[in-house]
């Protein structure tokens, strides 16, 4: 009687599990899938592989990312779902049809046709904003994923040009000093003869006449 309890309590279990998981692995290859193709400009095989590589790399940014993107989309979804079934009643509470007047009730129920039709458009474009804002978020998460924010930005031509200068002031003469103690004098090559000197104080300005 135990064990039947326990397969009766543990199989439903399972399925529920299994579900579960199917709907969240639904939802994750949702959001990614589409936006690899999109960005990465492949098939769906392709797109599958970079979504899956960006994915199992980064458990964590995904989790959160899944959270806020399920959080965002309930919300949005649940409102316009809630104004969609309102557009849907308005006839009925412009016109003020009571449940006592049967002529009317069957005068009305002779365009069902109309109003399928008029369901049909007020929930597809109450859900147009949850599904652009679930691709939207989708396409910002991959992208998320894709260029980490801790990722090493290349050099610039300001750094190679920094690090030349820095080469060119870290680089020494062979003849210049390194140690202050050393008193050593100065080579003879360093400064210009006394001959090739020329003084130039007798000179006499040019007068133009």
């Amino acid at each position: 009687m135990a064990s039947a309890l326990k397969i009766g309590y543990l199989v439903p279990m399972i399925f529920a599990i299994v579900a579960v998981l199917g709907a969240l692995v639904f939802q994750v290859a949702s959001m990614y899938v589409p936006a690899a193709g999109a960005v990465e400009g492949e098939g769906t095989g392709p797109s599958l592989r970079h979504a899956w590589n960006y994915v199992r790399r980064q458990w964590g940014r995904v989790v959160l990312h899944w959270l806020i993107v399920t959080v965002a989309v309930g919300v949005i979804s649940t409102v316009f779902y809630g104004l969609a079934a309102f557009a849907i009643h308005l006839p009925e509470l412009i016109f003020e049809v009571s449940d006592d007047d049967l002529a009317v009730k069957a005068a009305w129920s002779q365009f069902e046709g109309i109003q399928s039709l008029y369901r049909g458009l007020a929930y597809g474009l109450g859900m147009i904003l949850p599904v652009t804002l679930f691709s939207t978020l989708g396409m910002l998460s991959y992208v998320s994923l894709r260029h980490p924010a801790g990722a090493q930005l290349n050099p610039s031509s300001m750094d190679d040009t920094n690090g030349i200068a820095l080469g060119a002031r870290g680089t020494r003469s062979p003849n210049e000093s390194t140690h202050p103690s050393d008193t050593r004098p100065a080579p003879p090559d360093a400064s210009p003869p006394l001959s090739d000197i020329s003084d130039d104080s007798d000179e006499q300005p040019l007068v133009k006449e």
